[in-house]
């Protein structure tokens, strides 16, 4: 464990810039005129070395082999003397197979948490809300950006930087029922998230490859409707280079539907410039930076789509939200060659917008920076009235988000920060409240969680405070804003005291200016964060190394929060979703008294009693979990027909992976659960058509609508889910 720790702590050494460089460059920054805050008030840009590789690659590093720590203050009860001894040694031993494991059970191309990432982050980078400061500042001028963008970037030991394609990796939680005229499974009532299926309850859209195939919704007479190709250029330029990606999703609004894709563009070139390469010979793309398109198309004829418009912006897809009829699409736009930089050009160190193949940088005082800057990576957010076909607002904000949450009035965005990317000229040191409501030292030496709001207004975009707090997020169900304060649990990791330091799980309450006031420091230790709920002043959290552990944790007073049970079963929970008054549904993993998974697992939680939760009841199924393993939106949830459903691998199968896939239905009564239907499902074939195998399903009128990417199955509910169409 030591040589392991002292391997890490290397390879973070090494990615220091040497002591005489750092020196010229602070004291070329001391002679420059500094930049101009959002007060008018001058403030020094900073300088600090870029993160890990394994950071700006969108993945957290994972976590240090630690020794045994003594308990912080936990402001949890103490376990009842019928909970299970737990054998850390043994736990520790187990990490590395239960990773592997994971990804087996799941078919994923990566491990889900049980080294404790964040599977939504994507794109590279980390956001810096400075320590200096609460709110992100406006920089001066071009200029001042610029020197800012370059003289970071010369700091880089690294020349470029790689962003991740989002697409089905934009993995952001799942709420109760959603709106009506969405059957999505989103996090937050009223706002829906773009899927690569979407259907208003008369209509499947669903999306694969470069085409989106469009269903009528009718039972048994079930019929394909049309089949929309949106090609793999963008072709609104002449001059600069455009070639598209597949379709990363789709968002209906009202009888419009907005289609997601991302791909290269060189705004140089299409500004009349000479271009610039912001290439890597071991990228697949060749030339051009990345732009985001939002292509509309008026579906109220849905036999016959129309495009009406479409809008990009730099970067590649993150994520995108629909509120009250406006529609916000978020990107990271990466500079990763400093000589491609032109102080004359706003176009090649600016986050920009496109319009009918005109790039033009962002407004100056639409971009955002905060003193401490350690990226070159830019969070591009735009709000549209998509029935209009009208922008609303932009902004944008130094540095790469990776995880997305939004409430009805703010949207925040989530990224990291290390110790060792700040110069002398900033505190390496975190406030002495903070780093007690996290049960670590000052000198906290693991990933600095940093978030930054963003005010909606009516889509009328407005950065405002940030904040910084040890740890990292799971997943966008991390964070919770209600009635005024923002509830965050985080995965701390903390190498500051050495071999002795440690992992545990704190969770901090904020206010809608993002000052801490409340915590539970550890809720425990030497596990990592699976899944979180939280419901009104209710907070669920679910840890996992050997067994699963539900906490229940009481919120009604921000400024005091306090565990009132803790609930040990084996396996894990890994998506939570409220059920019913008093039940809550667990979606997850099976485990024995090893730390061994084995197989998919319903559970429900009987939390009627926050002070006594149990488990009412719970299945194992046979599989293993694609998609709802990392993703809400693969899971349904129809709680007035007591009906579950997910798709499961079966290993050994005839498919074109070796596996068959089935789409399991649980139904849940008073009797407990039972499976209801196992219905096999089709996989798309291996011939480069399709980026991926998704599977939806939708309960309406009495029918379930099995979607993929291959076409939709359908079943009747009245007729014990027997087979009545497919299309």
């Amino acid at each position: 464990m030591t040589e392991d720790r002292d391997l890490f702590r290397d390879m973070r050494q090494q990615m220091r810039p040497s002591p005489e460089l750092l020196a010229r460059l602070d004291q070329r920054l001391a002679g420059e005129q500094p930049l101009a805050g959002a007060d008018g008030q001058a403030a020094a840009p900073a300088l600090r070395p870029p993160p890990p590789p394994a950071a700006q690659r969108g993945g957290a590093l994972p976590p240090p082999p630690r020794g045994p720590r003594a308990p912080a203050n936990s402001g949890r009860p103490p376990r009842g003397p019928g909970a299970p001894a737990r054998s850390k040694r043994l736990k520790r031993q187990l990490l590395p197979v239960l990773a592997g494991l994971a990804v087996v059970a799941t078919g994923a191309t990566f491990a889900i948490a049980a080294l404790g990432r964040d599977s939504n982050v994507a794109g590279g980078g980390s956001a810096a809300p400075g320590l200096d400061g609460p709110t992100a500042s406006v920089p001066g001028s071009y200029e001042d950006l610029y020197d800012v963008v370059s003289n970071v970037l010369s700091t880089a030991q690294y020349a470029y930087r790689e962003e991740a394609a989002t697409g089905d990796a934009v993995f952001d939680g799942a709420s109760g029922s959603g709106e009506p005229s969405s059957l999505t499974n989103t996090q937050v009532r009223g706002i829906d998230e773009a899927d690569a299926i979407k259907t208003d309850g008369k209509h499947i859209f669903a999306a694969a490859g470069f085409d989106i195939s469009v269903f009528e919704v009718a039972g048994a007479a079930t019929k394909p409707l049309a089949k929309l190709t949106v090609g793999s250029s963008f072709g609104d330029t002449d001059q600069g280079t455009s070639q598209a990606f597949p379709i990363q999703e789709l968002m209906l609004v009202g009888d419009r539907l907005v289609v997601i894709q991302y791909g290269t563009f060189d705004p140089a070139a299409a500004a009349g410039k000479s271009g610039h390469s912001s290439s890597r010979d071991d990228l697949s793309v060749s030339t051009g930076d990345m732009v985001t398109v939002a292509k509309i198309y008026d579906v109220s004829a849905p036999a016959n789509p129309t495009f009406l418009t479409k809008f990009a912006q730099s970067g590649t897809y993150l994520s995108s939200r629909l509120s009250d009829g406006q529609f916000y699409l978020i990107s990271n736009h990466c500079l990763w060659n400093a000589e491609s930089l032109d102080a004359e050009e706003p176009l090649t160190f600016a986050p920009y917008l496109v319009d009918s193949g005109a790039a033009r940088p962002l407004a100056r005082e639409d971009i955002r920076f905060s003193p401490s800057v350690a990226d070159t990576c830019y969070t591009v957010i735009t709000s549209l009235d998509v029935a209009r076909s009208q922008r609303i607002a932009e902004q944008s904000v130094l540095g790469a988000s990776g995880t997305i949450y939004m409430s009805q009035d703010n949207l925040y965005l989530a990224s990291y920060a290390y110790v060792d990317q700040l110069t002398d000229g900033h505190t390496k040191k975190l406030p002495a409240d903070v780093a007690s409501a996290a049960g670590v030292d000052t000198g906290y030496d693991w990933p600095w969680l940093q978030i930054v709001r963003v005010g909606l207004n009516d889509g009328q975009l407005v950065t405002g405070e940030s904040t910084i707090l040890p740890g990292s997020l799971h997943n966008q169900f991390s964070l919770d804003e209600y009635q005024g304060h923002l509830r965050v649990v985080a995965d701390v990791f903390d190498w500051t005291s050495g071999p002795a330091s440690g992992r545990h799980t704190s969770l901090y309450v904020l206010t809608d200016g993002l000052e801490l006031v409340g915590s539970v420091p550890s809720l425990i230790e030497d596990e990592t964060v699976q899944s979180v709920r939280f419901i009104g002043d209710v907070g669920y959290v679910v840890t996992f190394e050997v067994t699963d552990p539900l906490f229940a944790v009481d919120l009604k007073n921000p400024a005091k929060p306090r565990v009132m049970s803790e609930l040990e079963l084996p396996g894990f929970s890994s998506y939570l979703h409220p059920w019913a008054d008093g039940l809550l549904l667990g979606l997850g993993f099976s485990g024995d008294e090893f730390g061994l998974t084995q197989g998919a697992k319903v559970s429900m939680f009987d939390v009627s009693d926050p002070f006594a939760v149990t488990e009412a009841a719970n299945l194992t199924v046979p599989g293993g979990l694609l998609e709802a393993a990392y993703s809400h939106k693969a899971v349904l949830v129809d709680s007035p027909s007591g009906l579950i459903g997910f798709a499961t691998s079966q290993a050994g199968g005839v498919g074109p992976y070796g596996q068959d896939v089935v789409f399991e239905v649980i139904e849940y009564s008073a009797d407990g659960f039972k499976i209801a239907a196992s219905l096999p499902q089709e996989l798309a074939p291996l011939d480069g058509r399709y980026s991926g195998n998704t599977f939806r399903g939708y309960v309406v009128d009495g029918y379930l609508y099995v979607c993929s990417v291959t076409g939709v199955n359908v079943y009747s509910l009245a007729d014990n889910f027997a087979q009545v169409a497919s299309v």
